[in-house]
């Protein structure tokens, strides 16, 4: 059980020093039928510099909704300001999704990244939020990924400059509870208190 313990820390310290997402294992039930949604009928975030999107461009997916749906190969982009999913259907259309996405996984080149909610609300965020998923386990490791739009006033201009801003958070999950983490071993461990002990003896 300790040794157990041991190597689910030290799994968590290694994501931490690398920064790798690592692929999240799943066996997907896939549904054929056509995703309806909502259609998106104008441009998001106008005026605005910067890239609203985690990918510009159109990513496979994987997604699984609220009411139990599980589809995969859609066309999928991500809007980290609403954080939002939404996708293009067969016909062109850009379409918000009808029922809740539990979590999702963007199949990028080279890896998979896992995304999920669900999760308690901190800092701000409700449990309505994504968080990607670096490490899962009885200790995990997340990363909020948010952008803001800032405003600036340029020196001589009546109008204000509104420039997007990448905001990254990593966090532990552990024993129901969210905590909040630098990339440090030090961070790390006061957010597995309950842990520490263990760890000391080993």
């Amino acid at each position: 059980m300790m040794q157990t313990r041991y190597y689910i820390v030290l799994c968590v310290f290694m994501a931490i020093q690398a920064l790798l997402v690592r692929p999240a294992q799943a066996q997907i039930a896939i549904i054929a039928d056509e995703v309806s949604g909502r259609p998106i009928h104008s441009a998001m975030h106008t005026n605005v510099q910067g890239e609203p999107l985690l990918f510009k461009d159109w990513q496979k997916a994987t997604v699984h909704f609220d009411n139990g749906e599980k589809l995969k190969n859609l066309d999928v982009r991500y809007d980290l300001i609403d954080d939002v999913l939404f996708f293009k259907a067969a016909n062109g259309q850009v379409y918000y999704f009808k029922h809740k996405v539990t979590e999702f996984w963007l199949h990028t080149e080279g890896k998979d990244m896992h995304f999920k909610a669900g999760l308690p609300a901190v800092d701000g965020q409700s449990a309505s939020n994504y968080y990607e998923v670096l490490v899962e386990g009885p200790v995990s490791l997340l990363k909020m990924r948010k952008k803001t739009i800032q405003e600036s006033q340029v020196y001589g201009s009546s109008t204000a400059q509104r420039l997007i801003h990448d905001v990254e958070n990593l966090y532990i999950y552990v024993n129901g509870s969210m905590h909040k983490v630098k990339r440090s071993e030090k961070s790390v461990l006061s957010a597995l208190q309950p842990e520490r002990a263990a760890l000391k003896k080993l």
